[in-house]
Formats: C-alpha cells, structure tokens, sequence
C-alpha cells in the first residue's frame, strides 16, 4: 500500500487548506467583532453559498479534523449546517476537541519540567 497521496487528495488537501485560510480571513477581518449575531449570519451565508455537503464531508474525514476542523465542525452542529443536523450537544464537544487537545500539548510539553523539578527538589505535582 502506497503512502503517497493520491492526486485527489492533494486537491482534497489543497482546497481545505484554502477553505481554512479564507475562513480565517472572513473572522480576523471582520469590521465589527462586536456584532456577533450579524457577523455569525454571514458566516452561515458563506458556509451555504459554497458546497456546504462537500465541505463538511471532507472536514469529518480529515486525518487533522480534530485539531484543524473541530470549530468549524462544531458551528455546523449548532447551527445546522449541511447534514449536520442541530445538536447543541454535538456542537460543544466539537468545539472542545481543540481546547483538550491544545491542553494535551501543554501538558506533554510540560513533562520534562515536571520531571526535573521531582528530581532537583525532590518536588511531586499534584
């Protein structure tokens, strides 16, 4: 079995990456952050004008989706996006997944300065 990438899905790979990039651009320029009722709206529009289906199916079966995709993911649950029915449940733990995985990170890149300090000072972490 090949571990190579097929040419699909590199156009696969291609296309999230500028998904990502674009939606990004719709939120760190957004004019009013403060109006988000409005500016959630036109995220909702731009999710549907492109193909929401495509998009979404591609998100859940990406090998990153839970570090790269879990918001997004999240944000269809709790607003119903493609078919991605309205579950506020869902929703939530979708956007979590980013939150533990970015404490799982903190947390193994903290173990060797857990393990110095037990050694140095004789010091158990709770």
């Amino acid at each position: 079995m090949s571990t190579q990438k097929s040419q699909k899905e590199m156009e696969y790979e291609n296309f999230l990456k500028e998904f990502l990039e674009d939606f990004y651009h719709k939120i760190a320029y957004h004019s009013n952050i403060d109006d988000f009722e409005n500016f959630e709206n036109k995220i909702i529009k731009w999710i549907r004008l492109a193909d929401e289906i495509m998009y979404i199916e591609l998100m859940v079966n990406h090998q990153n989706k839970d570090l790269w995709f879990s918001s997004i993911i999240g944000f269809c649950y709790q607003y119903g996006i493609g078919k991605c029915e309205i579950d506020k449940s869902k929703a939530l733990d979708s956007y979590l997944l980013a939150v533990n995985i970015k404490d799982e990170e903190k947390s193994m890149a903290e173990a060797p300065l857990r393990t110095v300090q037990s050694r140095i000072f004789n010091f158990q972490p709770d």
